[in-house]
């Protein structure tokens, strides 16, 4: 059985700890009862990408479709730019490592990748460098460079180092 229902208002309500919610306000159109949705995001997700599906399967140059892409920059625009702990976001390469994290500064980021070098078994070089990334773009005026065996020696790793031989 399906039940016609009507969109009536939506509204911002609270949580009893305190965090804001939303309802959603519904008229069923035989029995005009009125019912109240306060949505799951998984729910309103699933609703909004499976509306965007069955608009485009139905029209391809629906004006709906125009306005679902605003709705989605919308979203995009209202993420938060960094994390919370104002971290920035690093790249950091030495040897076979090339990792992106997040971070309070460079040294940081140096300390976690080099951790994550040593739990992966990565082979690491002797020049590791970091570019922090503003926006999804590499800021090479802010790319650092670091001796690795110095910077692992200062994070107390034991380094062992081939000794030259000449003949």
């Amino acid at each position: 059985m399906e039940v016609y229902i009507e969109f009536l208002d939506s509204e911002f309500g609270h949580f009893p700890d305190g965090r804001y919610r939303l309802s959603a306000s519904f008229k069923d159109k035989q029995t005009r009862t009125i019912y109240k949705w306060v949505p799951r995001w998984k729910d309103v997700e699933e609703l909004f990408l499976r509306a965007v599906a069955t608009e485009a399967m139905n029209e391809r140059d629906s004006p709906y479709l125009i306005r679902f892409a605003d709705s989605g920059e919308f979203a995009v625009a209202m993420k938060p730019k960094r994390p919370p702990a104002e971290k920035a976001l690093y790249r950091v390469r030495t040897g076979e490592l090339d990792i992106t994290l997040y971070a309070k500064g460079p040294e940081e980021a140096v300390n976690e990748a080099l951790k994550e070098a040593n739990r992966s078994k990565k082979t690491l070089g002797l020049l590791t460098t970091v570019v922090e990334i503003v926006d999804g773009v590499e800021m090479h005026m802010r790319t650092r460079y670091y001796d690795t065996v110095k910077h692992l020696r200062e994070l107390g790793f034991r380094v062992l180092e081939e000794k030259k031989t000449t003949k």
